[in-house]
């Protein structure tokens, strides 16, 4: 995972993170990022957050 952060550890922040997404309480993609990396005990580098927005823009 690009953030460095286990999959199952960042999709149950994901999820837990659903409403303050939703009304944009976190900002743009980067910033929520690194917002739910952050819930996950990580502290992801720039590239690392370049990485994974290009990644889910890629969707």
């Amino acid at each position: 995972m690009p953030l460095g952060v286990d999959a199952g550890a960042f999709a149950r922040e994901f999820d837990a993170t659903a409403y303050e997404r939703f009304i944009g309480a976190y900002g743009d993609l980067p910033s929520t990022l690194r917002v739910i990396a952050a819930g996950c005990g990580a502290t992801p580098t720039d590239t690392q957050v370049l990485e994974a927005t290009n990644l889910r823009q890629a969707l």
